[in-house]
């Protein structure tokens, strides 16, 4: 059986349904570690970590999933992320970060006193970075808040590039150099 774009679009739905219920069989296991050290007076010495490896489209832009190409969509860019860190206030961070940022947020305070330059290209998550970068199977994206750089990595046509504006709308050739310069 072949399932056509129409088909999915049809059942956009549907699918999202699927992810959520699977999101909440996640929250539930993770509730029953939480407790598990909550109840083994563990989570006052314990960072705990959960997030994704990306997010995920329904049909928004006329994909589903993850992985098209060129294109690094913005429902793919945004992945949440839950961090405990004994002794930390609450808070919560509305700008992007990224995952390159979590060694120099986590290793300091796991008594490691090697100068972060020397493993991480980053600051910690709880400052903010002037681009970030991303990747799928085939293509590097490096991006900030109004665009995005894209190029593959994996074949022989590696000084062709993309270039997105932040509603993934591609960025007519004439108008990259300036922004190319830029990122």
């Amino acid at each position: 059986m072949t399932v056509t774009k129409l088909d999915l679009l049809n059942n956009a739905e549907g699918l999202h349904n699927r992810y959520i219920n699977a999101a909440h069989h996640i929250d539930f296991e993770v509730g029953r570690l939480l407790d598990y050290l909550e109840q083994n007076d563990m989570l006052d010495n314990t960072i705990v970590i959960f997030n994704g490896d990306h997010g995920e489209e329904f049909m928004e832009k006329g994909h589903w999933g993850h992985g098209h190409k060129e294109i690094i969509p913005e429902e793919q860019v945004h992945v949440p992320m839950v961090l405990w860190i004994p002794g930390e206030k609450p808070r919560q961070i509305d700008r992007r970060t990224s995952y390159i940022q979590i060694p120099q947020t986590l290793l300091a305070r796991l008594g490691v006193t090697t100068s972060p330059e020397k493993y991480s290209s980053a600051g910690a998550l709880f400052s903010p970075l002037p681009y970030l970068t991303m990747a799928n199977y085939h293509y590097l994206s490096i991006f900030d808040d109004q665009f995005k750089l894209t190029f593959p990595f994996t074949s022989a046509d590696y000084f062709y590039y993309t270039l997105y504006d932040d509603n993934d709308m591609l960025i007519p050739h004439k108008n990259k150099d300036a922004v190319t310069a830029r990122l």
